[in-house]
Parts: C-alpha cells; structure tokens; sequence
C-alpha cells in the first residue's frame, strides 16, 4: 500500500531546524506565571519557549531591563577606535613585524581584550597595507644649547611675556611622509611549514630574514592654521624635501591671506628652523607688521601643534590598498590631505591648548 509522505508546505507546521525565538509578549506571560509560583519549567512550556530561554531572559532583564534576547550566532570580534590606532602606530614603527609580534604587543597592551589571532590578522591585513613614516626636513635638531633651553612652565612663562596667545597667532608647520604602499606582514605557520618540509627530505632550510623594505615614495606637507581654521595647506610627492623656495612661496600667499583678516597684527609661530631658513621668513614676516617666533628644539620643549595635527590625521586616514581603477585619484597622499582638510575646528583648538597651555600653579 503506497503512502503519501506528509507535505511541508506553508502553513503545515515548523521546518526541521527552523528557529522561531520567543516573543517578548511570551516571555512577559511565562514571567508572570513564575511570579505566582509556577516552577520555571512548566512556565516556559505553558507558553511554548524553552525553560533555558526563559532564565536567560529573566536574567538579561534583571540586569538591563530588556525582554529582548540576545542575538544569535558568534559574537564578532570587537576592534576599538584604541585598537585601530595601536595597530596603525606599532605597524608603522616597526616595518617588519609579523603577525604573531603584533599580536604579542596587542595582548601585552590590551591584556583585558578578547580579540582572536585570526580576526587581528584579517584586520591587519586589510587595514594597514600602506605605512608611514614620519620625518622633518625643515626642522634644526643641531641648535645646541640656546638661552631659551628651559623647563617647559619657564618657556612657555617666556612665550606669554613675548605676547604669543591662541587669539591671534597663526600656526604654520611642516612633516614628510615615507610611504610603504606595498606592506606585506609575514607568518610563522607557513614558516613552520616549509621547516618540517625540509626536515621529513633531510633537508637543511635556508631561513630568510625579512629585511626592511626602503620607503619608495616620499611626501611632504605644509599647513597653516588658527584656533578656528585652517587657512593655507600644500602638499607634494616625489619632489624632494621642503626647500627655501617652497618656503617663500608658502609664506607669502599666507601673508596675503591672513591681510584680509581683522586682526592687524599677527604672530606667526614655526617650528625652530635653520638659520637661513629663519632669516628668509623673518624677512617675509616682519615688514608686513606681524611677527613671528620659532619653537624651541623641535618638540624637545613644547610639541607644535601642527605636529599634533599630522599625528591624529596619519591615524585617520585609511591605509587599504589603492582602488587600481583610478589610483592616483585614491592615492594615499589625496587621502592624507583630504584628512587634514576637514580637520575639525574645536581639534584645532584643543592642539594649541595642549600645546601652550602651562599648568602650573600661577597660571591655574
């Protein structure tokens, strides 16, 4: 005698392996059943859910409130605004890390993060294969002791007295970029594997050292800015440092900007520079009636705040590999400027507090 097999068409009950959670109406019933002394069990069964869904629930709303339940499946890997910029600051110092060395300075760094080895070199892998590094070449490292070489409470008591304050001082600085657009990260696991390769042919494994690779493009960076706006940025690549005439031409377009400004007289603030450098801008500056002052010992004493500012936006900036459908449009240096661009006003405001505001307890 032929059967015919029973239908699972629409409407004829729940499909194998078909999960349909508790409503949040179910969960309110099968709670109060409890509450008149029903044993959890024959509370959750009344109300067609699981007795280990209703004690998940019951605890998940003794301790937030909510009824809802959790979402299913493997919770992902969470990687934090923190992460991200350890991640981007240790890959770019140390250009030849593998991916079991970062993740060892990860967990020395983040003991109390839950983040797997596979998720952090997914991660990596995506999200910082170009490097950067950053380098000055206007700045004068070789000044020596000077009679402003101070504690930083007297320098900036010095720099007050000299009249420099966040409302009417313009803030130019300079940085380079070596890029690494090509940043590959090596593996231990395939290491070992060529190794126990070698050893079952009784072979003798060549082991080769990564060595680091030279930095093949290398951009520069000019901006100026107030505590409200940036007024003047510049950039370029591969044509060597900054020199004296990018320097005079900076420079002069920003003295005709800030012109077109209320404040009459300006201080210009840079970084310490060389002595030719120096006298070039104190020359464009002074007859124009603002004056300008160089920080003492490039960040020795007080960091710049442009310094600070190409800082944050080498953390922002996205580090995946070019789009190759149009790659000088995507290019990291139309990234990194675009950054510095939309730099946000109170951001430049908090770098010159940071930068100049004393502590101590005459100030305070």
């Amino acid at each position: 005698m032929n059967v015919d097999k029973p239908t699972k068409g629409k409407g004829s009950g729940k499909r194998r392996g078909k999960y349909t959670p508790a409503s949040i109406e179910q969960t309110k019933k099968a709670l109060l059943l409890k509450a008149v002394g029903l044993s959890t069990q024959e509370a959750a069964l009344r109300n067609g859910i699981k007795p280990g869904t209703l004690r998940s629930r019951q605890k998940k709303h003794q301790e937030t409130g909510s009824y809802e339940g959790r979402k299913r499946g493997r919770k992902k890997d969470e990687i934090t605004k923190e992460i991200h910029e350890f991640f981007c600051r240790y890959v770019d110092i140390f250009p030849t890390a593998s991916h079991e060395e970062i993740y060892k300075a990860f967990t020395d760094k983040f003991s109390d993060q839950n983040v797997s080895t596979t998720a952090l070199k997914s991660y990596v892998q995506s999200n910082f294969r170009i490097t950067l590094r950053s380098t000055k070449s206007l700045c004068n490292k070789n000044t020596g002791t000077n009679s402003m070489q101070v504690d930083r409470e007297n320098y900036l008591h010095e720099l007050y007295s000299a009249g420099i304050n966040a409302r009417n001082s313009v803030f130019v600085g300079e940085t380079a970029y070596l890029i690494n657009s090509t940043r590959t990260y090596s593996d231990s696991k395939s290491q070992n594997h060529r190794i126990a390769k070698a050893q079952a042919k009784n072979k003798v494994l060549k082991r080769r050292e990564k060595k680091e690779v030279e930095m093949e493009v290398e951009m520069t960076f000019f901006i100026a800015f107030t505590k409200e706006k940036i007024i003047h940025q510049t950039f370029k690549v591969c044509e060597g440092v900054t020199n004296g005439d990018d320097v005079q031409k900076f420079v002069s377009y920003l003295l005709d900007q800030i012109n077109n400004e209320n404040i009459r007289e300006w201080n210009i603030i840079f970084d310490d520079v060389s002595s030719d450098i120096k006298k070039l801008i104190t020359d464009l500056v002074e007859p124009k009636g603002h004056r300008v002052f160089f920080l003492n010992d490039c960040n020795e004493t007080v960091q710049h705040p442009a310094d600070m500012l190409f800082d944050n936006a080498k953390l922002q900036t996205k580090r995946h590999p070019v789009n190759k459908q149009n790659p000088l449009k995507d290019a990291i240096w139309e990234r990194l400027n675009s950054t510095i661009a939309n730099t946000d006003p109170s951001d430049l405001k908090s770098y010159i507090l940071s930068s100049l505001m004393c502590v101590c307890e005459d100030c305070l």
